[in-house]
């Protein structure tokens, strides 16, 4: 996400995560400005990641799970950029385990043939 749309995300949002080797994932921001209860800190209060319009550090749902993410590695919600990318990651897994499948065969031959 641009730099310059850090201050516009708020708790509530959507956003998607998309990684090569995780798949595509619509999160849910959860935190923003992220806050830490610390002890040392006068007011008890700390903010260990700085502002999110700072430092685009936010706190996200993903499936069940909280994370801390940085905007720069997010995209802002959108349906048909949604869309493409999981048709394009369920198109790669389907690619994947078949090439996975075609390599298993492949090796057992080999090995069969390596055998005779």
């Amino acid at each position: 996400m641009n730099i310059k749309l850090w201050g516009k995300v708020h708790e509530g949002d959507y956003l998607i995560y998309a990684s090569p080797y995780e798949g595509v994932f619509k999160v849910l921001v959860k935190d923003v400005d992220i806050r830490v209860y610390d002890p040392d800190v006068a007011g008890n209060w700390s903010y260990p990641y700085g502002l999110t319009v700072d430092t685009g550090t936010i706190q996200v749902q993903r499936n069940s799970a909280l994370e801390i993410q940085n905007l720069g590695d997010l995209m802002k919600w959108s349906d048909s950029v949604w869309s493409q990318l999981s048709t394009l990651w369920q198109s790669y897994v389907k690619e994947k385990a078949e090439a996975d499948t075609a390599l298993e065969k492949f090796s057992a031959l080999v090995l069969t043939e390596k055998e005779k």
